[in-house]
């Protein structure tokens, strides 16, 4: 009986607000401490709010314990491409989940469940109404399940490379660049060929000039697992790009856009494109990983050839993709499960299968964006 009233004593002296002016420091020192043993600097998070175009304090809930800043979840403000009731896709506010830590000292005491209500609170006072959020643990996926979440899954092709000599033809040449920002005469190419690409997409977020110059371009600089090559015509004029980066042996190939007259043209831009990037791996991947929508893969077909095996399993630590069949251009179709949406307000009424496509396989979170 005493220990239930010194519990519900310590809930009651606990306080759930926005982050105020002044407590960033402090703020950045609890993610430090509760990212400490996954080895995620301070730097990081802080490397985060600085390029993102969309900070605000409001948008950062705390948990506070007297003075101590205990528990904190960030709400990042982005426009998400959903299927609107005509059958177009829209962009409408949605509010990632992020940077979700609570103190060694303060855990298991339900602090982060009431952090994070507070957070869906603040996301429906700004007529936010859908949440979203990622989780590569399975524990934690049945957790936000229990808080009203749905899993969408993402599909991506995974193919066997028949060969690692792929010869590109001479139409096209390709160089890698440290980042979107650092080549301003291509960025309004590539900003039009991202659009092209992803206009008729649901799950990709709508990305504003800032957000590219600030945000997109600092996802891809800052982590250097991530290779941005940049493909040129004869002309020397930026006619695509790509980001990949190399996970366990597989090229991941997040983005790809370009712009093409056909699919032959196409083809030949991504042989380019993949040819150069596999000549600087070493040793060179033995699969391809494309985050691509599953309605439109068949200009890959004749670059990449599928063997005929399936894998099931992880590709990196805590993240598992399960390979649900075949696509006929012959890539395995690989699902993964850790993309969580919540829904409120005036889509309450709604599947989550409906918002964001009547079949699943329609979604695709494309791109390099992060939260």
């Amino acid at each position: 009986m005493a220990s239930s009233m010194a519990a519900e004593s310590d809930k009651s002296d606990l306080v759930l607000r926005a982050l105020a002016e002044g407590e960033e420091d402090q703020w950045l020192d609890l993610l430090a401490e509760a990212f400490a043993a996954k080895g995620v600097p301070r730097d990081f998070f802080q490397q985060h709010a600085r390029n993102d175009p969309h900070w605000n304090r409001d948008g950062v809930r705390v948990c506070c314990d007297g003075p101590s800043l205990v528990s904190t979840a960030r709400v990042y403000g982005r426009k998400l491409q959903v299927l609107g009731e005509d059958g177009r896709v829209v962009a409408v506010p949605v509010g990632a989940i992020g940077d979700v830590a609570t103190a060694p000292s303060h855990r298991r005491r339900g602090i982060a469940g009431r952090v994070l209500a507070d957070a869906h609170s603040y996301m429906e006072s700004i007529q936010c109404e859908i949440a979203m959020l990622h989780t590569s643990r399975s524990s934690l996926a049945k957790y936000y399940t229990g808080k009203g979440y749905v899993s969408i899954p993402i599909q991506s092709l995974v193919f066997d490379l028949a060969t690692t000599e792929i010869l590109a033809t001479g139409d096209f040449s390709s160089e890698v660049v440290p980042s979107f920002a650092s080549h301003p005469d291509d960025l309004s190419s590539i900003v039009h060929q991202h659009e092209s690409t992803t206009k008729s997409l649901t799950g990709c977020f709508a990305r504003t000039p800032d957000y590219w110059q600030l945000w997109v371009s600092h996802v891809v600089a800052w982590d250097k697992e991530w290779t941005l090559r940049i493909v040129r015509d004869r002309k020397k004029a930026c006619v695509g790009y790509g980001v990949s980066r190399d996970v366990g042996g597989m090229l991941c190939v997040s983005e790809f856009c370009c712009l093409a007259k056909s699919d032959k043209e196409r083809r030949h831009c991504f042989l380019c494109y993949l040819a150069d990037e596999l000549a600087t791996r070493d040793p060179n991947p033995s699969r391809l990983r494309i985050m691509t929508p599953t309605v439109d893969p068949m200009w890959l077909t004749g670059i990449v050839v599928e063997d005929g095996s399936v894998v099931v399993g992880p590709v990196k630590e805590g993240v598992t993709l399960n390979c649900i069949g075949k696509h006929k251009s012959g890539a395995q179709i690989w699902h993964d499960e850790g993309q969580m949406f919540r829904l409120s307000g005036s889509f309450s009424d709604m599947s989550p299968e409906r918002l964001f496509g009547d079949l699943v396989q329609q979604f695709t979170f494309f791109g390099v964006d992060s939260f």
